[in-house]
């Protein structure tokens, strides 16, 4: 995600995917690329490296490394 947006982290080292919350104003954030992505994308994404990246086809959240990603949420 290109812009700057202002965000605060509302969940850190999650150990499941089904623990992490979406939404219109939930991103998550790759600790290894720093890259910023939307929870609901309308298009299947992933981070610069690989260690996030959602399936919207078969609405699925996958991470590589779950100590180094972050839930965050835009203010």
């Amino acid at each position: 995600m290109k812009n700057k947006k202002d965000f605060i982290i509302i969940a850190d080292g999650i150990s499941d995917t089904n623990e992490a919350p979406k939404g219109k104003n939930i991103y998550y954030k790759c600790m290894i690329c720093g890259e910023t992505i939307p929870s609901q994308p309308r298009d299947n994404i992933g981070c610069e490296c690989g260690n996030i990246f959602i399936d919207i086809d078969y609405f699925r959240l996958w991470i590589k490394d779950y100590s180094r990603a972050q839930v965050l949420k835009n203010l």
